[in-house]
């Protein structure tokens, strides 16, 4: 939403809370047409609690990867000349869910961004992964404080989601 009101993009937000791979894609299939020329996928915070899968699932399995192959088959078949980027957000993002988008980014020849695991992304949420930085508990700490809605809803503020289409816009 920042970034179409700053006048960096028209975007048509197709999101809803608590989306799997698999669940988007069950609801915004048919949304998937030729009319975009970019798709920015933010998939996988949500199947922490589900089957992750491997990175040799097909297309429609009950996984996280079965479910961004059917969204990647079909943005490739509906407008293979699009661009897309595969995001990693981070929070309770872990390192085998982002891995897995890794792969599959260089599997579809997609971008690829984790902010937990580049240290050029700015620190919003829970810091980054083991080795990308040398955070102290503290920096962590003050930045969960600064960029969560509240101590008890770890979701990121507006705060956090203004940083992060800052970072966006150069991305877009």
């Amino acid at each position: 939403d920042y970034l179409d009101e700053w006048g960096y993009c028209k975007s048509d937000i197709k999101a809803f809370g608590g989306a799997t791979a698999q669940s988007w894609f069950a609801r915004f299939e048919n949304d998937i047409t030729s009319d975009c020329d970019t798709f920015f996928i933010a998939l996988g915070l949500n199947n922490v609690n589900s089957t992750e899968g491997a990175i040799n699932d097909t297309a429609g399995a009950d996984t996280y990867v079965g479910g961004m192959k059917s969204i990647l088959n079909k943005i490739i078949t509906t407008n293979p000349k699009a661009r897309i980027i595969i995001f990693m957000m981070d929070s309770w993002m872990n390192t085998h869910v982002s891995s897995l988008g890794q792969e599959l980014a260089s599997m579809y020849g997609c971008e690829f961004y984790s902010m937990k695991a580049n240290a050029n992304i700015p620190v919003r949420l829970n810091g980054k992964f083991d080795g990308v930085m040398n955070l102290t508990q503290t920096v962590i700490d003050a930045k969960d404080t600064a960029y969560r809605i509240s101590e008890q809803d770890g979701h990121p503020n507006v705060n956090a989601q203004k940083m992060l289409a800052s970072y966006l816009r150069n991305i877009i």
